[in-house]
Parts: structure tokens; C-alpha cells; sequence
């Protein structure tokens, strides 16, 4: 929101109209939370702007140099490449329009800030899904087209499990290893309990040195101060409104002003080198697999259909004793499949080997929920690539018939 306002006033603002900026923005502020009632209540709005940012902000610098190389190639007039992988936030769920989320209007700031250059936008932002999901599509959804910046926010759907720990690193060294060698900034979204994974991705954002955003450090501690209440910037628990997409888009604009205003300082070559990994490198090459591209060995009961509206070429099961076989050949195997609050799905058993496993449930049973879920079912301990025989049949205690393997996770 900073840039709508600021942008005004021309990109390279002398001292004056600097200052101005930051009363416009204060003057911004100040209406919106008189108009929510919480005037009284709200401390100097400059403060709170310059507080949020700096809170945002506060992560060791890193190494600049993919993201400084990012805003010169655009400021020559070269066609430049933005790209967002996330959950629901960055699919821009609970925004009243696409054009009010945070990605479309960090996009929009790419446009006004270089007129006169061709910027493409690639949005693979999928609601409730998780880095797990993430590592097995990035290659499909994100690295295909040649990203020169990528945002990776993953912070409020991943878990602190060790899998999640694994898949979002194996994630940011797939983007980072690109040969188009993209410029990664990490985003760390929160929910109204103030959790997230923030610290587990952050320590990771640190090792790799690469730039980090916090939207959960900006207005978490707004809303202790009073400034406003956490129903004025989300919707849910989870997902922000209009003002809580803007206030984010003006976290990561304002630091992308910040370093367009220091290209003169920023080396164009770097010293910096992929270390290390510091978990085990199971997801290299991980992909999904679907209809489309992997034929059952033997089914009953299961077509081919598109239900899922992210992910084509779905085996959907219509039939009673529905069953579906597969001969895997792989390390890693996960099942994504279709999840639904009507409760009219049903519960289908998966074995492997000819070993039950685990039961999937297509229905939530809180009652609300996102579309697409995943389930690891088999991590190789010696990271062995063999072959496996994967079934995925009707439980025998399962009421409804319904269920839609949207496809599988391959290592």
C-alpha cells in the first residue's frame, strides 16, 4: 500500500517528497482505522508503517545479488519473469477480487516501476496445500517457465514435521539449482494464533542467504498494540482480506524499492555458492504423476475424469468395490486426492506391497477444508528405487462410493 501511495511522486523521490510519502501514508492509515472505529486506539501511524516494515524486514540481509540482477535487467527494458509458489494466500483466496491479492498487486508494482518492459507473471499458488506437494510441482508449475524471481510462501500450510522440513528445502534448492539461477524470496504468512513454521523456513532462508519477508512479524504485533483487530485484515483464521493482501503487497514492494534504491552498492557477480544440503536430498526430480501419463495396471469401478480444478487427468471412482492398481517404480511415493465438506465421499484403503498402509478419507470432517490433499505413503530408508505395487480400494467400512485419486507423488 506504501507504492499506491508513494508511486504518486515519482520513483526517485527527493528528501521533500520522501517525507511527504510517509505522511500520505500515515494520513492512509489513519482514515482506514477511523473508519473502522479504532482511532482512539492506534498510535502514530508513521510509526506503526516504519514499525511493521522494519519488524517485516528484520532477517540477516543475505546475498542480493539474483534480486538486484532482477530489477536491472528490467530497468534495461528486458522482459522479466515473476513467479509465486504458495497455498491458498498466494492463489489469492478471500480477496474480493484477483486483483486485490497481494501477488497481482506486487505484479501490478513490476509494471508501473518499469513501464516499458514485458514482466510475466506465473501464479502456482494451490489453497491447502503444503511444500511436500510443492517440491513434486515445481518443475511443472514453476521452473518451465524460466523464472527470473521466485516468492516461495509456504509458512502457515507446512507442519513442524521433518518431512516438511525436507520437502521445503529440497523446494528452495530445485529453484535456487535452476539454470536459470531465479532470485528467491522467502514470504512467512501466519494465522490468527500467531502460528506458522516461520522459524524452521526462516533458519533454512538464513543458511541459503536469501531475502525473507515477514507478514506475520508486521501485523502480529500491531494487533497486540491496538492498532487493529486481526477481523479487519483477514477473513478467517487463516486468509487476509483486501487490506491484509494490501499491507502484505507493501511489505514486499517497499523492500523491493528499498533495494532498486541501492543497485549502485550491490555487486552484479557474486561469491555465492549452494552449500551443503542440511537434509537428505530425497526429492530430486520428484513429479507427479497422472491419467494422463500413468496407466493402471488393472481397475474396477475408476474413470478418467477432470475433477479437480488444479490438477487434469484424475482417476475418479463411481462404483461400488471400486479398487485401482499400480506398478510404481520409486523411492518416494504420495497420493494427492480430493477432499470435499459435503460428506458425500468415501473412504478408500491403500496398501502397498500388499501391506495396508493407511485409509484416506475424502471427506473433512471439521466440515471445512480445501479441495486438494496429499498423503506420503512410502519413504525408501536407504532411498532405494524399486519397484512397488500400489492399491487403492474401497474400505469395507465406507458408506459412500465416491473418491478422486487426483495423482501421484513420484521420487
Amino acid at each position: 500500500m506504501w507504492y499506491y501511495i508513494y508511486k504518486r511522486h515519482g520513483i526517485h523521490r527527493t528528501k521533500g517528497q520522501k517525507k511527504k510519502c510517509i505522511y500520505l501514508c500515515a494520513v492512509f492509515l489513519i482514515v482506514c482505522f477511523s473508519v473502522l472505529g479504532l482511532g482512539s486506539t492506534v498510535r502514530a501511524a508513521e510509526d506503526s508503517l516504519e514499525y511493521m516494515y522494519i519488524r517485516a524486514t528484520d532477517f540477516p540481509e543475505g546475498d542480493l545479488t539474483r534480486l538486484a540482477n532482477v530489477l536491472r535487467k528490467a530497468q534495461r527494458g528486458e522482459e522479466v519473469t515473476i513467479g509465486f509458489i504458495g497455498g491458498s494466500i498466494t492463489e489469492g483466496y478471500d480477496a474480493s477480487s484477483k486483483d486485490n491479492s497481494y501477488v497481482s498487486l506486487v505484479y501490478k508494482w513490476w509494471c508501473e516501476a518499469f513501464p516499458l518492459t514485458k514482466v510475466n507473471l506465473v501464479n502456482a499458488g494451490v489453497g491447502g496445500t503444503s511444500s511436500y506437494l510443492g517440491v513434486h510441482r515445481v518443475g511443472e508449475d514453476m521452473l518451465s517457465h524460466n523464472p527470473d524471481l521466485v516468492f516461495i510462501e509456504f509458512a502457515v500450510n507446512d507442519t513442524h514435521t521433518e518431512l516438511c522440513r525436507n520437502s521445503y528445502e529440497n523446494l528452495l534448492r530445485q529453484i535456487l539449482g535452476a539454470e536459470m539461477e531465479p532470485a528467491v524470496v522467502l514470504l512467512f504468512s501466519v494465522n490468527a494464533y500467531g502460528d506458522s513454521v516461520q522459524p524452521v523456513e526462516a533458519e533454512l532462508g538464513e543458511y541459503y542467504r536469501v531475502p525473507m519477508i515477514s507478514y506475520g512479524n508486521a501485523v502480529m504485533p500491531e494487533m497486540a498494540a491496538g492498532s487493529f483487530a486481526w477481523w479487519q485484515i483477514t477473513s478467517d483464521v487463516v486468509h487476509p482480506n483486501d487490506m491484509g493482501h494490501a499491507i502484505y503487497a507493501g511489505l514486499i514492494t517497499k523492500y523491493l524499492e528499498a533495494v532498486h534504491a541501492r543497485l549502485g552498492s550491490i555487486p552484479e557477480v557474486s561469491d555465492w555458492t549452494m552449500p551443503e544440503a542440511v537434509t537428505p536430498q530425497i526429492f530430486t526430480g520428484a513429479h507427479i504423476e497422472n491419467a494422463g501419463t500413468l496407466l493402471p495396471a488393472t481397475a474396477n469401478g475408476f474413470q478418467v475424469y477432470d475433477f479437480n480444478r488444479h490438477f487434469g487427468n484424475n482417476w475418479y471412482a463411481t462404483e461400488d468395490n471400486a479398487y485401482i492398481l499400480f506398478f510404481v517404480r520409486a523411492s518416494e511415493i504420495g497420493i494427492m486426492y480430493q477432499r470435499t465438506v459435503e460428506g458425500t465421499f468415501g473412504q478408500y484403503d491403500v496398501y502397498l506391497d500388499g501391506q495396508y498402509v493407511k485409509t484416506l478419507d475424502g471427506n473433512y470432517i471439521e466440515g471445512y477444508g480445501t479441495e486438494t490433499d496429499v498423503e506420503q505413503i512410502y519413504s525408501s530408508p536407504e532411498h532405494e528405487n524399486r519397484l512397488h505395487i500400489l492399491k487403492i480400494e474401497k474400505s469395507p467400512f465406507s458408506i459412500n462410493t465416491d473418491f478422486v485419486v487426483v495423482g501421484l507423488l513420484i521420487t
